[in-house]
């Protein structure tokens, strides 16, 4: 309801033609209103596998559920820097940068956080 990122029309325009009605309609009721803006830094690069397959396993078909898994899991990443490469480590948390799938994924791992 008030996730607005990734979302057609729910742009930061839109979103800012909200607060803005929000704020005139409580003003107009002479009613008391508070905002709280939150911008998560790295937010893609945060997400907790584990508990975004639990919220996938909950609410998708099986078959969906295990490709999405897939798509998650047995990631590796390697540090290459001039000549050294180093040993690959396995990627435990975020989405992949860029992918049409990661806000999807992301909307749905932060969608039931609680709200004001």
């Amino acid at each position: 309801k008030t996730l607005f990122g990734f979302r057609n029309s729910h742009s930061t325009i839109n979103q800012a033609h909200r607060v803005v009605d929000v704020i005139s309609i409580s003003l107009e009721k002479k009613h008391y209103c508070s905002c709280v803006f939150l911008d998560v830094s790295q937010a893609f690069d945060h997400v907790w596998h584990v508990g975004l397959q639990f919220k996938l396993k909950k609410n998708l078909p099986s078959d969906l559920f295990l490709l999405s898994k897939s798509y998650l899991t047995d990631k590796h990443f390697q540090v290459q820097f001039n000549s050294s490469t180093l040993g690959t480590a396995p990627i435990k948390t975020g989405v992949p940068q860029g992918s049409i799938l990661s806000p999807f994924l992301f909307n749905i791992y932060v969608a039931d956080q609680p709200s004001i």
